[in-house]
């Protein structure tokens, strides 16, 4: 699979190759690990989110150090209750949270209806503070 992804990319038919996953703990680490030994891979797809745990922080700071492009998938982490800030709610809260760090490269929010994408829209440009 990989010498057919790289020869796309050698005759201009894909510009790059990327990985997706769901998978949490170590065999989160191990298949970014693994991903990031082929040299294959031009960007990941993963969850994170503020519960995700330390190691798969750093697996993805890997990545990001390897200049391998890192989105983030279930940003929020599921559903949340509103009303705790008048500034900016929690389901707003965890996506500006997963923004704001520094080897994330694109976010792909969760959302069930209008009023979470209106959400969504507002957090950017937004500031934590």
């Amino acid at each position: 699979m990989l010498s057919f992804c790289q020869k796309m990319k050698d005759t201009g038919k894909t510009r790059f190759v990327g990985i997706s996953f769901h998978s949490d703990g170590k065999t989160y680490v191990d298949t970014v690990h693994q991903a990031l030994k082929t040299d294959a891979y031009d960007v990941i797809l993963a969850t994170l989110n503020y519960k995700s745990h330390q190691e798969e922080f750093e697996a993805l700071k890997r990545a990001h150090r390897k200049n391998v492009g890192v989105i983030d998938m279930k940003t929020q982490a599921g559903g949340y209750k509103h009303g705790h800030s008048a500034h900016i709610n929690p389901h707003q809260a965890a996506l500006r949270w997963v923004l704001d760090l520094d080897f994330v490269d694109c976010a792909i929010p969760g959302m069930v209806n209008r009023r979470q994408l209106a959400e969504n829209a507002k957090v950017m440009g937004m500031k934590m503070a």
